[in-house]
C-alpha cells in the first residue's frame, strides 16, 4: 500500500514537471505555475500531500524499497529544478558550477516550508494538521502570501 502511494506521488511529480516545462516561457512563468499549482490542489492531491508529509516524519515505517522511492521523489524534484535552471540559465545569475547546489537549496526551501505549514504548532505534542485544516490552509490568503514570499526569495537567489 505504501509503495503504491509513493508510486502515485512520483507519477504526479513527473506529470507536473512535464506540464510546467511545456507551459512556461521563462523562469517567472515557472515560479508562477508552481505557486498556482499548489494553491489549486484538489482534495485528493492535498490528501496525498498530507500522507507524504506524515510519511517523511516516520522513516521507520519504510522498507528499503519504499525508502528508495522516497529518495527518487527528492531526486526527481531536484533534477526538475536543475532542468528549469539550465533551460533558463541565460536569464539567471547562477554559475554553471552552482546549479546543483542551488537546485538543492531551492528544493529545500519549498519542501521544508510546506512541511512546516502542515505541522500543528498549537498542539503540545508533535502532530500534523488534519485534512480539513490543510484544505482550509492551502486555500487561505495567508498561504498565498507565504507562497509569494517563497517565490520572491527564490528570485533573490537566482537573479
Amino acid at each position: 500500500m505504501l509503495g503504491e502511494i509513493l508510486d502515485e506521488y512520483i507519477k504526479n511529480i513527473i506529470i507536473f514537471k512535464n506540464n510546467l516545462l511545456e507551459n512556461s516561457k521563462n523562469i517567472d512563468d515557472c515560479l508562477d505555475y508552481y505557486i498556482n499549482s499548489i494553491l489549486s490542489l484538489s482534495d485528493e492531491e492535498l490528501k496525498l500531500e498530507l500522507v507524504i508529509t506524515n510519511l517523511k516524519r516516520n522513516y521507520e515505517v519504510f522498507n528499503e524499497e519504499n525508502f528508495k522511492k522516497l529518495k527518487i521523489i527528492a531526486c526527481t524534484m531536484i533534477d526538475f529544478i536543475k532542468e528549469v535552471l539550465n533551460k533558463y540559465k541565460k536569464d539567471i545569475n547562477i554559475d554553471e558550477k552552482d546549479i546543483e547546489k542551488c537546485s538543492k537549496m531551492i528544493f529545500s526551501i519549498a519542501e521544508v516550508f510546506l512541511v512546516m505549514e502542515n505541522v500543528d504548532f498549537n498542539s503540545d505534542r508533535f502532530s500534523f494538521k488534519t485534512l480539513d485544516e490543510v484544505k482550509k490552509m492551502y486555500r487561505s490568503d495567508d498561504m498565498k502570501e507565504h507562497l509569494e514570499f517563497i517565490k520572491k526569495s527564490i528570485k533573490k537567489i537566482i537573479y
